[in-house]
């Protein structure tokens, strides 16, 4: 009885010694995957990072709308300046090793923090999913919006303002 206690908690151990091993390698190949998807980003080859993800990511979303995110969020925050790794976390569940990266990015036109999740297999990391939150990349486009309607308006014709407006 002692001998089976003892078994299972070395098998324990030896359980969570691999993972530990596990997460410091997944980092480090996450980490090499998330540089590798900004320079991507930053060369607007939305397509290939699509194509080279997890296929559990592009279950989950079309290549169209996809790229359309990106492209959204390129040209309404611009250009990547800097980018900071703020957390992760590493996990497996049925077998399968999933690592979760936060990162503070400064943009040229605001900043955001960005989540990556990546799937760990065959010691590479496969994009899984990818969020940014940003005040400035929801309020980009109201902005200009607000301008419009707080302009004063003119009638085309006459250069005039219309009566709701005097």
């Amino acid at each position: 009885m002692k001998r089976n206690g003892l078994n299972a908690a070395l098998l324990l151990l030896s359980v969570l010694f691999l993972n530990a091993c596990n997460a410091g390698k997944g980092a480090t190949a996450a980490q090499v995957a998330v540089v590798d998807f900004h320079k991507k980003f930053e060369q607007e080859k939305f397509a290939q990072i699509y194509q080279e993800s997890h296929q559990g990511f592009k279950d989950s979303v079309s290549e169209k709308k996809m790229i359309k995110l990106m492209a959204t969020v390129k040209s309404k925050l611009g250009s990547i300046k800097s980018s900071k790794r703020a957390g992760f976390r590493f996990n497996t569940r049925n077998l399968k090793a999933n690592i979760v990266l936060q990162y503070q990015t400064v943009y040229e036109h605001g900043k955001g923090v960005e989540t990556f999740t990546y799937r760990l297999s065959g010691g590479e990391a496969f994009l899984m999913g990818w969020h940014i939150n940003s005040n400035e990349l929801i309020i980009a486009g109201a902005e200009s919006e607000d301008n419009a309607k707080t302009e004063p308006a003119t009638s085309p014709k006459s250069g005039k303002k219309p009566d709701w407006l005097k």
